[in-house]
C-alpha cells in the first residue's frame, strides 16, 4: 500500500523531512514581521511506501502462536532462574567477598570454571624442570 506524502519543492531546502500534510515548506517560504507570506514555497507530492507493513504480513496461526508462547514461556524460566541463583549467590557469598562483585565477575566471565585449567607459573623453586622435556 503507498501513501501519499509531502516534500519540499525546493531542491536545496535544508528540510529534508517528509510531511504527511501539504503546505509551505517553513525554511524556504520567507515571512514579514507581521507572519505574512511575502514568497511562499509549496510543498509538492510524493509518493512513499507505508511505514506499517505488520498488516500486509499473513495472518498468525495457531503454530505460530503457540510458538511465541513457549518462547515467552522460556523467557520467564529463563529470568526466574538467574533471579534465584542471583538471590542463592548473595545469600551464599564466602565472607569476605562482595556479592555484587561476584554477580558481576561471574556475568563477565572472569571466574575460572569447575574443571578449567589454570596455567601454572614458573618461579624460583617450584620444584619443575623448565626445559619443559622428561627425565631420564
Amino acid at each position: 500500500m503507498q501513501k501519499t506524502k509531502w516534500i519540499c519543492a525546493n531542491e536545496n531546502c535544508e528540510d529534508k523531512a517528509i510531511y504527511n500534510f501539504r503546505g509551505l515548506c517553513r525554511s524556504c517560504s520567507t515571512y514579514d514581521d507581521n507572519g505574512s507570506v511575502v514568497e511562499a514555497v509549496a510543498r509538492v507530492r510524493t509518493i512513499a511506501k507505508a511505514e506499517n507493513t505488520l498488516m500486509a504480513a499473513r495472518p498468525i496461526t495457531r503454530r505460530d502462536k503457540m510458538a511465541v508462547d513457549r518462547q515467552h514461556r522460556d523467557m520467564q524460566k529463563q529470568k526466574t532462574r538467574e533471579r534465584k541463583f542471583n538471590q542463592w549467590v548473595r545469600n551464599n557469598a564466602p565472607e569476605g567477598i562482595d556479592p555484587e562483585q561476584l554477580l558481576s565477575d561471574i556475568a563477565t566471565g572472569d571466574i575460572a570454571n569447575i574443571g578449567e585449567e589454570v596455567p601454572h607459573v614458573h618461579g624460583p623453586g617450584c620444584g619443575h624442570d623448565l626445559s619443559g622435556g622428561e627425565e631420564e
